[in-house]
């Protein structure tokens, strides 16, 4: 009996001991991921094939975009997984910052107006300070997709990187300092956000109160922290960098990088491994057009690779064992459901505006609502900085939303204008109050200034949150036109060579949201107009002009609905606008000297109008949209005293940029239909060419008698043509356009023009 105990002993001890020996040979694998941009996405292929081939991994460092890749690998996504990602239209949406059209709240949406500069200032700053804003890209749309990713995580693991299902580790760079930060432990969000802002391209964060940039600056294959992790014993390193190019006298970009980027190390000396390097093509940061295929490359150079080091890792781990443990550590998550809020940086009011946009009281909501609201308050243009995170109570059961934000500088200077061959050059000047508390509060003065368009608006712009939310708004203005200073805009023989048009008003309205796509807004303005021309193009120095005038009101009511991406050029979304009004007033009209009608006369007027417009644009490749444009308008207009005041008072067809700004009156009638086509090409990132054709045919024409006086035509007696052709560069203050117009029946029937910027006018009567 003592012998078989001995003996049990003895094969206890023995196994043991080979035990022991057993796991100290079960080699940990340390992957480290270097930055590169979007040649990054070979890191997925490289998973992809250390997967397939029962590697384990241990260990994820990462840089930048490695830090995006090892992030998401370690908190459980797969590969492909991963490749869904960015592949799909998710990625483009972070990468442009642009927010999906079922999130996008039309009724904070901005005035478009023709500003290139921005400047924000208080009332006891020293010296007007320029707003400069540290990124080129929005990040709301990345912020907010990298707490739909990693928040479950930061739960699981309670904030510690070991506790990941993978342990990770990725690299930023202070700003203050310029030093390495090592990120192991916080919320994974900010860590992998952290690492991959890139310089300019993306704003900074803060981490522990120090600003982070992208940490491929100071380590962009971090190697050497791989090396400090004491369990790893085999590194495979994945060098997907593009060498920084050398500087050159012209090359600005090139010269930055290699002033800021340290250089990387090549070999690995610590610790056994392997640095494998895929032969990638040339794309910039932002190229994931290729995805698929660098996802191919990387897979296929790790799989090339794998006889060199197989061997030395004995160790296996079966896709069966990795989806269990993937699996539970995913059930060890939470369901995002959002039950209280909470917002920081930002005074006791704004916070309570804020809260109550995200949450109503005792309301509990999903991860989808909460995203739409977040994006909701996105738009108000009064914050800046948001940055949300998700922190679960375990008492409640519920996460809690935490906000961080900052208000702007409540004054703000915007300077633009339009600069033109023809005679529409144009300088714009813009004021403005912004003030959020309880309710946020808009006070503006907008004015243009130029030969041929003068214009000064004052607004106020109240809005009100609790349901039924909606805004008030009131707004006195002035309006000039001089056709007389704009000759290549005068394209008919029978326009007048003198023609000046004013406009004096005031109009309070509301307006109500629908959804978040559309809007409903209508109210009344007082309106004085005022017409000078002669009726004639042959008058003498001596000669008096004609004045015609109309002092009245018109309720409005109007509805639109909006998912177009720009107001001119729109390559995808639509635009749809459905207007009434009634017009009632009086016509005072004083004859000039060249009328054949010599007395003065006065007459009250009224009339209603519709006007139905819809814009809707296919992109069928990211090189190709087609828009199709059509309009109905209905007038029960009246004649006035001469043919000039008719038409200045007459519906417009106008779907270009062009033919908005010109005086058409061939295009001016009381009831038309109009439709047309237009094909957009992008030729390269910012550059496009336009070439549109439209269909204009009134229901009724306007016809100018002997004696200058108007008359109605037979129904659709008449039709006209237009055709536009252009080439624009977008640039970031606005486009550089090149066009050619053509127009039927006028005379000089093309119109060349050459143009910086965007001509949009203040509220315009007529």
């Amino acid at each position: 009996m003592k012998h078989k105990l001995a003996i049990r002993k003895k094969t206890i001890i023995i196994l043991s001991l080979l035990l022991c020996v057993t796991a100290s040979f079960a080699q940990k694998v340390g992957l480290v991921l270097s930055g590169g941009g979007a040649r990054g996405m070979a890191h997925i292929g490289v998973i992809k094939a250390l997967e397939e081939r029962e590697i384990p991994i241990d260990y994820i460092v990462g840089t930048s975009i490695g830090a995006i890749v090892g992030g998401l690998y370690a908190a459980g996504y797969t590969p492909e997984e991963m490749e869904e990602i960015f592949c799909g239209q998710e990625l483009e949406n972070i990468l442009t910052g642009k927010i999906e059209d079922r999130y996008y709240y039309f009724f904070k949406r901005q005035e478009v107006n023709s500003a290139w500069v921005q400047l924000r200032f208080d009332l006891d700053s020293a010296i007007f300070a320029p707003y400069l804003s540290l990124n080129i890209v929005a990040p709301y749309r990345m912020d907010f997709s990298f707490l739909e990713y990693f928040s479950k995580s930061d739960y699981i693991a309670n904030y510690n990187f070991d506790s990941l299902l993978i342990p990770f580790r990725c690299i930023a760079t202070d700003v203050t300092n310029g030093k390495e930060v090592v990120l192991d432990g916080g919320s994974l969000k900010d860590a992998v956000r952290a690492s991959m802002t890139y310089p300019i391209y993306f704003s900074p964060i803060r981490i522990d109160g120090n600003l982070m940039y992208d940490g491929g600056i100071v380590n962009n294959f971090p190697v050497d922290v791989m090396c400090q992790v004491p369990d790893v014993d085999y590194i495979i390193g994945v060098k997907v960098a593009a060498p920084v190019k050398e500087p050159t006298e012209d090359n600005l970009i090139a010269t930055f990088m290699n002033m800021i980027v340290e250089k990387e190390q090549d070999q690995i000396f610590c610790k056994d491994g392997i640095i494998i390097k895929p032969d990638l093509p040339d794309l910039t940061i932002t190229d994931f057009n290729e995805t698929k295929q660098l996802v191919q490359i990387g897979y296929q150079t790790m799989m090339d690779s794998l006889h060199v080091f197989e061997n030395k890792i004995p160790r296996r781990i079966s896709s069966d064992s990795l989806m269990k443990k993937r699996k539970e550590y995913k059930q060890k998550g939470r369901e995002i459901l959002v039950g209280s809020v909470k917002v920081m940086g930002l005074n006791p009011s704004q916070s309570i505006f804020m809260e109550k946009i995200i949450l109503e009281k005792n309301e509990i909501i999903t991860l989808e609502e909460f995203k739409a609201r977040y994006f909701k308050l996105i738009m108000e243009d009064k914050i800046k900085d948001l940055y949300p995170y998700l922190v679960y109570d375990s008492i409640l059961n519920y996460y809690e939303v935490i906000l961080h934000a900052s208000s702007i500088k409540p004054f703000q200077a915007n300077f633009g204008g339009y600069i033109s061959a023809n005679a529409y050059t144009t300088l714009f000047l813009q004021l403005q109050y912004k003030y959020l508390g309880l309710q946020s509060i808009e006070a503006g003065l907008d004015a243009y200034f130029g030969r041929y368009y003068n214009s000064l608006v004052a607004s106020t712009r109240l809005d009100y949150f609790k349901k039924p939310t909606f805004n008030q708004l009131v707004k006195v203005g002035y309006n000039r036109w001089n056709y007389f200073n704009t000759y290549r805009s005068f394209v008919g023989s029978e326009t007048p060579s003198y023609l000046i048009h004013e406009e004096i008003f005031f109009d309070y309205g509301f307006a109500f949201p629908v959804a978040n796509k559309a809007k409903v807004y209508g109210g009344i303005t007082v309106m004085h107009t005022h017409d000078k021309y002669y009726q004639s193009n042959v008058y003498l120095k001596e000669d008096n002009y004609d004045v015609n005038y109309f002092k009245g009101t018109t309720p409005y009511l109007v509805f639109e609905y909006n998912t177009s991406d720009y107001q001119y050029f729109a390559t995808e979304g639509m635009f749809l606008k459905i207007k009434l009004n009634y017009f009632e007033g009086s016509e005072i009209n004083m004859p000039g000297s060249t009328s054949i009608v010599r007395e003065s006369s006065i007459k009250n007027m009224n009339w209603f109008s519709t006007n139905v417009y819809v814009h809707k644009s296919f992109p069928f490749s990211k090189w190709y949209s087609l828009g199709l444009i059509g309009q109905a308008v209905w007038s029960n207009l009246p004649l006035f005293s001469s043919y000039n005041a008719t038409k200045l008072r007459s519906n417009y067809f106008a779907p270009t940029h062009e033919s908005n700004i010109a005086y058409l009156p061939t295009y001016r009638e009381p009831c038309f239909l109009a439709a047309g086509f237009g094909n957009t090409f992008k030729i390269y990132k910012g550059l496009q060419f336009r070439l549109e054709a439209y269909y204009f045919q009134p229901i009724i024409s306007i016809n100018k008698n002997i004696d200058y006086t108007p008359s109605y035509e037979k129904y659709f007696k008449r039709y006209a043509i237009m055709a536009y052709s252009s080439i624009a560069y977008t640039t970031k203050l606005g486009p550089i356009t090149l066009n050619l117009s053509w127009y039927s029946h006028n005379d000089p029937d093309f119109i060349f023009n050459l143009s910086f910027g965007y001509l949009i006018f203040n509220n315009k009567i007529f």
